[in-house]
C-alpha cells in the first residue's frame, strides 16, 4: 500500500508540476528581487481552483507544515511556494521548488536522514517511469495519512538541479471522490479529463487537460455553444492574453461576475486536438476565510 501510494503521488505532482506552469512560475520568481522565502511567498503567480479544499485539508497540510516537514538542506536556493494549495485527480497537495548545484545522490542522502530521524518510512519510487520521468524519493506519515515526496529534476545544459517538494493528503483522497472536477467546464464527449486546481491569494484556478480524436475545429464549436449556453462570453482577440502567440487556437470567455475560461486548442500528430483550459474567478472573503 505504501509503496502504490508513492507511485501514485509522484505520477500526480508531475502532473502538477506541468498543470500549474511550474518552469514559468519557478524562473519569473526568482528574476524578482526578493530578501527572503517569506517574501517571495507574498508574490504567488496565477493560482488556481474553482473548488475551494475543505477548512480540515488545510489545516492538516498547507504551506506552513510544508516547510516543517521538508526543511531545505544546505546549499538550497530560495524555496519557493507554489501557491497555497493545489488538488489533482482528488488529492489534496502542496507543493514548493528550490534550485540547488548539490547532486541528485546528494539531495536524497539529505531528505532520507532527515525522514530517518522522523522515524518515517521511506523509498526510492522506482517503476514510475510511465507517470513521471525524474527520480523520486517518497516518505509515509501512516498515522496522518500523508506521503511526502521529493522530485529531483536535472538540469540538462547547466549544473544542479531543481528539487519539487510534496506533501499529499491520502486520507482525503481515500475518503472523498476520486472524480475529477472539471467545474463548470462541459466535459468533452468521449474524452477524460485531467485536473489540477489551486488556490492562492484570493484566487482559484483550475486546469483541465485532455485530447481527443475530433479535429480543433469541431472542438471549437463545442466549446463557443457550450458556455455561450452557460452565459459565458467570448472574448475578442485582443482582450485575449496575449492573443494567438502560438500555432494552437486559442479562445477566451468570461462572465459578468468575472469567472473566465481560457481554452488553448492544438492539433496533435496525425489527427486529433489536445486541449488545455484554464478556468479562474475570484473568491469570496466568506471561501477565504475571513469574517
Amino acid at each position: 500500500m505504501r509503496m502504490s501510494w508513492m507511485k501514485l503521488v509522484v505520477g500526480l505532482l508531475f502532473s502538477a508540476v506541468v498543470g500549474s506552469s511550474l518552469g514559468r512560475l519557478y524562473s519569473s520568481r526568482l528574476e524578482a528581487e526578493v530578501e527572503s522565502p517569506e517574501a517571495v511567498s507574498e508574490a504567488a503567480p496565477p493560482r488556481a481552483q474553482l473548488h475551494a479544499p475543505p477548512p480540515t485539508t488545510v489545516r492538516r497540510t498547507g504551506q506552513v507544515l510544508l516547510k516543517e516537514r521538508l526543511p531545505l538542506p544546505p546549499r538550497a536556493g530560495p524555496r519557493i511556494p507554489v501557491g497555497e494549495q493545489l488538488t489533482a485527480h482528488g488529492v489534496p497537495m502542496n507543493l514548493a521548488a528550490f534550485e540547488t548545484e548539490a547532486s541528485v545522490d546528494e539531495v536524497f542522502a539529505f531528505y532520507a536522514r532527515h525522514f530517518t530521524s522522523k522515524g518515517w518510512p521511506h523509498a526510492r519510487v522506482t517503476g514510475a517511469a510511465e507517470w513521471a520521468p525524474h527520480p523520486s524519493l517518497g516518505a509515509t506519515l501512516l498515522d496522518e495519512g500523508l506521503q511526502l515526496t521529493v522530485m529531483v529534476m536535472p538540469h540538462h545544459a547547466d549544473p544542479g538541479v531543481t528539487v519539487i517538494l510534496g506533501q499529499a493528503d491520502m486520507e482525503a483522497w481515500r475518503e472523498g471522490s476520486q472524480e475529477e472536477d472539471t467545474a463548470d467546464l462541459p466535459r468533452y464527449p468521449g474524452t477524460s479529463p485531467f485536473a489540477v486546481r489551486s488556490r492562492d491569494e484570493g484566487r482559484e484556478s483550475l486546469t483541465v487537460s485532455f485530447d481527443t480524436r475530433d479535429p480543433p475545429a469541431r472542438v471549437e464549436v463545442f466549446y463557443r455553444e457550450a458556455l455561450a449556453a452557460l452565459g459565458y462570453v467570448e472574448l475578442a482577440e485582443d482582450e485575449a492574453l496575449g492573443g494567438d502567440v502560438s500555432d494552437s487556437k486559442q479562445l477566451r470567455f468570461a462572465t459578468r461576475t468575472g469567472t473566465s475560461w481560457s481554452l488553448s486548442l492544438s492539433a496533435s500528430e496525425g489527427a486529433g486536438t489536445l486541449v488545455t483550459a484554464q478556468g479562474a474567478r475570484a473568491m469570496s472573503s466568506r471561501e477565504e476565510g475571513h469574517p
